[in-house]
């Protein structure tokens, strides 16, 4: 139970690392073909929010699943 739940924890990050840097790269790639003023992030803000929250969701999963397990014991 245990390892199933540090996969899952780790699928959040690894799939939170993978859509940042899409996002970013998407961005830098964008910034390209802009005239100066415009900014390239707000076409991007919700990759950005996505991987914002599913890299937070990484770093909470671990508490959540050890109460998780613990209530399982129970």
């Amino acid at each position: 139970m245990n390892r199933k739940l540090k996969i899952v924890e780790n699928i959040f990050f690894i799939s939170g690392i993978s859509l940042g840097l899409y996002a970013l790269a998407t961005t830098y790639f964008s910034n390209k073909g802009l005239p100066p003023g415009v900014c390239p992030v707000n076409n991007n803000r919700g990759l950005f929010y996505t991987s914002i929250a599913l890299l937070l969701v990484s770093i909470i999963f671990p508490y959540l699943s050890k109460t998780f397990v613990q209530f399982k014991k129970k």
